[in-house]
C-alpha cells in the first residue's frame, strides 16, 4: 500500500465531537471506525500528545480513509504545524504507526508529539474525549 493511500489515526482535537476541527479538517474523510494504538497520552494544555515507545498504555481514538488526498496530507500538516515552514524542532511529527482496529494490526499516519514529556501529566485512560469529559463535566 502506497503510504499516501494510509489511513489516519487520530486521538485528539482532530476526533469527531472533540471540537471544530474535525469538520473544518476531515469532513471529506471516510470514518474507519474507532482503533488503538500502544504509547501514552499526555496533556499539553488546550490538546493532547501521543507518544510511542517504552510506553506501554492505550491511545484510543479514530481511524480515516484519506482516500490518497495528498492535498489533505498538507493541510494536516499544517494544521499539526509540522510542515517544512515551521521551524525545528516541531512540536509534531507524522509517522507511520501500528494501530488496532477490530483486533487487526494495520498500519496508518499518527502525528506524534516531538518534545520531552516531562512534567507533562499523563492522561491515563488514553481517551482525549473522556478526558475532556472529566475535566468540563
Amino acid at each position: 500500500m502506497p503510504e499516501t493511500n494510509l489511513p489516519l489515526f487520530v486521538y485528539g482535537s482532530l476526533r469527531s465531537d472533540c471540537g471544530p476541527a474535525h469538520q473544518d479538517i476531515l469532513s471529506g474523510a471516510a470514518a474507519l471506525g474507532p482503533a488503538s494504538l500502544t504509547g501514552a497520552l499526555y496533556d499539553v494544555g488546550r490538546y493532547p500528545a501521543a507518544v510511542i515507545g517504552d510506553a506501554m498504555y492505550l491511545i484510543h481514538g479514530e481511524l480515516y480513509d484519506l482516500r490518497g488526498d495528498t492535498d489533505l496530507l498538507a493541510r494536516l500538516d499544517a494544521y499539526e504545524e509540522c510542515s517544512a515552514e515551521f521551524t525545528e524542532p516541531r512540536e509534531y511529527r507524522r509517522e507511520i504507526v501500528e494501530v488496532t482496529q477490530n483486533q487487526r494490526i494495520r498500519p496508518a499516519w499518527a502525528y506524534l508529539y516531538n518534545r520531552p514529556t516531562h512534567g507533562l501529566p499523563r492522561i491515563e485512560s488514553g481517551d482525549y474525549r473522556q478526558y475532556l469529559t472529566l475535566l468540563n463535566p
